[in-house]
C-alpha cells in the first residue's frame, strides 16, 4: 500500500470512527475523545479537517429525516442527490439563514457557491426550479415559512427572483425604512457600550472629548490628541481600549436618571 492509499484509508477510518462517536454522544462534540482518536490513528487529520467533518455531520442532523419531495427525471438521481447534499451542508445552511436575517432570498446567497461547485452548467431552468423547491423544504424544516413568494434579485445571480422567509409566527414591521435619521440607534449595543455612552455623551447626545478623556484616565488610558480623531472616532477608540480593563461589575446595571443615562 503506497502512502497516498494508506492516508486515504486512515482518513476513512477516522471519518467512520468520528461518525460513530457523534451518534453515540447524541451529536455533541467531545474534544477529549477526538484527541484520543487523533493520537491513536497517528494524527492523519488536522484539527481543521476534523472540525469541518464534525460541522457537516451536525448540519446533516438538522435535516437528517428530510427527504426531497419533488418530480424530476429518475435518470438524474445522481444530480438530485448531489445538489440535495450540497444544500444541506453546514456552510450553506448558514448562508440561507443569514439571507433571511438580511431580508433577502436564500437562493441569492447560494448562487456563487452553486456555480463554484457544479460549474456554469447549473444555469438550467428546470434545475433551478428544483433547487428552489429543495430550499423551501429545508427552510421549512429549520422552522421558517415563506414571507414573500417572489422577491426580485437585482444583483448578478443564477436566480432572477426567489422566495423570502421568516421565522414561523414572526411579524415584521415593514413601515420602518433605513434613512439618515439615526434615532433607531439609541440604546443599542451591549451593556458595556451603553455604560460607556452614558458617561461620555454630553447633553446633546454626542460624544464629548472631555468626558471621554476623564473616563479613559480613570483606567490609566491616555486618549489620542483631539486633533487626531473626530469625537465619534475617539468614542470608538476609547471603547476598544477600555473593554479589556473594565470589570463587568462596573456596567452590569444601567439606570435612567432624568433626561440622561447613568450607570450604577
Amino acid at each position: 500500500m503506497n502512502d497516498g492509499t494508506k492516508k486515504k484509508s486512515q482518513f476513512s477510518d477516522i471519518q467512520e470512527a468520528l461518525k460513530q462517536q457523534i451518534i453515540a454522544a447524541g451529536g455533541e462534540y467531545w474534544v477529549s475523545g477526538l484527541k484520543e482518536l487523533q493520537t491513536s490513528k497517528g494524527n492523519p487529520l488536522s484539527k481543521g479537517q476534523m472540525a469541518a467533518f464534525l460541522l457537516e455531520e451536525k448540519a446533516k442532523e438538522r435535516t437528517a429525516d428530510l427527504q426531497y419531495r419533488g418530480n424530476y427525471n429518475p435518470e438524474a438521481s445522481v444530480l438530485i442527490g448531489a445538489i440535495w447534499d450540497f444544500l444541506r451542508r453546514d456552510n450553506n445552511l448558514i448562508r440561507m439563514e443569514t439571507a433571511v436575517r438580511l431580508d433577502r432570498a436564500p437562493l441569492e446567497a447560494l448562487s456563487a457557491q452553486l456555480i463554484f461547485e457544479f460549474g456554469t452548467g447549473i444555469d438550467l431552468q428546470a434545475v433551478k426550479q428544483m433547487i428552489g423547491r429543495m430550499v423551501r423544504q429545508i427552510m421549512e424544516k429549520l422552522g421558517y415559512e415563506i414571507e414573500r413568494k417572489s422577491l426580485r434579485i437585482t444583483r448578478p445571480c443564477l436566480f432572477s427572483s426567489g422566495a423570502s422567509y421568516r421565522r414561523k409566527g414572526q411579524v415584521r414591521d415593514r413601515s420602518v425604512r433605513n434613512s439618515a435619521d439615526r434615532t433607531w440607534l439609541e440604546g443599542k449595543g451591549d451593556l458595556f457600550n451603553r455604560w460607556v455612552d452614558a458617561q461620555v455623551r454630553g447633553p446633546d447626545g454626542k460624544p464629548n472629548f472631555e468626558l471621554m478623556e476623564n473616563l479613559a484616565a480613570r483606567y490609566g488610558i491616555k486618549c489620542p490628541p483631539r486633533e487626531a480623531a473626530s469625537p465619534g472616532e475617539m468614542r470608538l477608540i476609547v471603547g476598544i481600549l477600555l473593554r479589556p480593563l473594565v470589570p463587568s461589575s462596573e456596567y452590569r446595571t444601567i439606570i435612567r436618571i432624568g433626561g440622561g443615562r447613568r450607570c450604577s
